[in-house]
């Protein structure tokens, strides 16, 4: 099960595990993967704090890092971070401030202290990225630092080259996928509409070959629906060259889920998630809820674009998070998750995890050639 990614980046299996808990990166890491810890909701000082953490608990195992660049969004000509946390707070409407409160209130979701208020705008641009890239930067262990959206700026893309580190983007469209490799993107992670978080609406069947015959040799990881080492090996044999996976690492021993929000993700099928922009303004697929359905109606205020949208529900996604058990906080939580959901229907370790990913493509390639002709 090994790749040319893996020669290049150091790793035994071409499982590459996103995800927002620095254990489950450092876990990942030593079992063989390369985890991927999502910088997006972490300040640069916080983002020192975890990148150190992991330095400390991977031994010699690399990981890696990912950052949230979209490729068009509101204010993206301003480029002081501070200056620019002002100029979208003052166009962001009252009346979408109201129905975020209004929701929470009614659900029963108790207000934060007043010392845990967050900043409302943690990545999302590139006048806040640059801050976490340059931390990042300072990590020897970082191999590749991936962009969930869009393709990186072209002085982003140059500084993470000039450090020796590989650039990997994510799409879910073949034209995204070309710009991508004409940008110089090392990896080219391809996500199919089943995908959690932010995601196209092609299947992964459909857009793996596509993407993967369009910017040949490039390397593509297939990503969107993988649970299963089946599912690996289904990817891998249409020409991926290893598979980036998420929604699995939220329901394994070392995540920092909320026992709450655990029970909700183990109890939901494939068919309990949706497509909204209820979020953070761009396409998300996440878990149903009266939170996505509330934004929907006609009567409510619409979803405004990125990251004015993010900014808007930063206080609910905390709110959320810190009391997860309380009222009816569930109804109301940001639980982005693939439909894969519907495999999630146990607590494992991520070790336990990584084994039955390689046992199941072990099966699976061994079926194969037991039915080839000889």
């Amino acid at each position: 099960m090994r790749t040319e990614l893996c020669e290049q980046l150091g790793i035994e299996f071409p499982i590459f595990a996103f995800t927002h808990c620095r254990d489950v990166v450092a876990a990942v890491s030593q079992a063989g993967g390369l985890g991927v810890l999502g910088a997006v909701g972490f300040s640069p000082e916080q983002l020192e704090i975890e990148l150190k953490w992991i330095d400390e608990h991977v031994g010699d195992k690399p990981y890696a890092v990912d950052i949230v660049i979209p490729g068009k969004y509101e204010g993206m000509d301003e480029i002081d971070p501070q200056k620019l946390e002002q100029q979208l707070r003052d166009m962001i409407p009252g009346q979408h401030r109201e129905f975020v409160q209004k929701l929470l209130n009614d659900h029963g979701v108790p207000e934060l202290p007043k010392d845990e208020q967050r900043r409302e705008l943690l990545g999302w641009t590139a006048a806040t990225a640059q801050p976490q890239i340059d931390v990042i930067l300072q990590h020897e262990k970082v191999k590749l630092v991936a962009n969930a959206l869009g393709t990186p700026p072209a002085d982003v893309m140059d500084q993470i080259h000039e450090s020796g580190r590989l650039v990997a983007a994510l799409c879910g469209k073949i034209h995204q996928a070309l710009k991508h490799k004409e940008a110089g993107v090392d990896i080219i992670i391809a996500q199919g509409g089943e995908g959690g978080g932010h995601t196209g609406d092609i299947g992964s069947l459909v857009l793996w070959p596509q993407v993967i015959e369009a910017v040949a040799p490039t390397p593509v990881l297939a990503a969107g629906g993988i649970g299963t080492g089946k599912q690996v090996a289904a990817a891998l044999a249409l020409g991926a060259q290893g598979a980036w996976t998420g929604s699995l690492w939220l329901t394994v021993e070392e995540a920092e889920t909320p026992p709450a929000q655990m029970d909700s993700l183990l109890n939901a099928t494939s068919q309990d998630t949706v497509r909204s922009r209820a979020w953070t303004g761009k396409p998300c697929r996440m878990l149903r809820s009266d939170w996505t359905e509330a934004w929907e109606r006609e009567d409510t205020p619409d979803p405004l674009g990125m990251p004015l949208q993010g900014m808007v529900t930063m206080e609910a996604i905390a709110r959320t998070s810190r009391y997860a058990d309380k009222g009816k906080a569930q109804d109301v939580a940001f639980n982005p998750v693939g439909q894969v959901v519907g495999q999630m229907n146990e607590i494992k370790s991520v070790r336990e995890v990584i084994f039955e990913l390689v046992e199941g493509y072990v099966e699976a390639t061994d079926r194969l050639t037991a039915i080839a002709p000889e």
